[in-house]
């Protein structure tokens, strides 16, 4: 779902020398000093940003509130933080990377993607079953906000069918493929637990996928 087709970017130098990109006339960072910005953005987010490792933003503009959020994860956690990045464009996405040169390998950028295969990525599945903070980028969440609203308020599949089609292992494939396929996952688990009662426990297996296919809750909006 690359948002890019229905905008119209154009890029300026703010009063401080920065580029900054503008869509339909909204400016994604301040005109005057988005650096500065970037560090009011994370100051008013502080208490939440610093208390985890873990960091999803949604909105990624030209990054300078993503790069003032790794700065000071990085002076907390060393390199032991993660920070991944939502952004509905595409386009947005391949000015940010000639803009910015340099790659923090702490930072993963998930650009132009509809809401159904964001949540097939298993990288970022992992990364959500961690609980990291949510915070909006404000210009970016206005300019986009009913693709993070889907993206905050999606409901994982919960048919068998639909589960076991984004599941890496082959095992589970087809030990879940021996069931009916259009069975509800809580029907599923009552089912097997009751098959195993007697057997090696499989609890931890199947919180996990209990966690992992629950309706999912980034935690809502941010303050802003």
């Amino acid at each position: 779902m690359d948002v890019s087709k229905d905008q119209h970017i154009k890029i300026k130098l703010s009063k401080s020398g920065h580029k900054i990109p503008i869509i339909n006339q909204i400016h994604l960072h301040s005109a005057y000093n988005p650096i500065k910005e970037a560090e009011t953005i994370f100051k008013k987010n502080e208490e939440q940003i610093k208390s985890n490792a873990n960091l999803l933003v949604l909105g990624l503009g030209f990054g300078y509130h993503v790069i003032e959020f790794a700065r000071n994860l990085r002076s907390i956690y060393g390199e032991d933080f993660k920070i991944f990045v939502l952004e509905p464009g595409v386009e947005i996405y391949n000015y940010y990377l000639e803009i910015n040169e340099t790659r923090d390998p702490n930072i993963a950028i998930i650009a132009g993607r509809d809401i159904k295969s964001i949540y097939e990525d298993h990288d970022l599945i992992d990364f959500l079953l961690k609980k990291p903070a949510v915070i909006s980028h404000p210009a970016s969440f206005n300019l986009h906000n009913d693709y993070f609203t889907k993206f905050l308020k999606y409901s994982a599949p919960n048919t068998l069918g639909e589960i076991s089609g984004s599941m890496r292992s082959r095992e589970l494939k087809e030990y879940i493929g021996e069931y009916h396929q259009d069975s509800g996952f809580d029907e599923f688990l009552h089912t097997v637990k009751e098959k195993h009662i007697h057997s090696e426990p499989l609890d931890f297996f199947f919180l996990a996928l209990n966690e992992i296919t629950r309706e999912h809750d980034c935690g809502g909006r941010d303050n802003q």
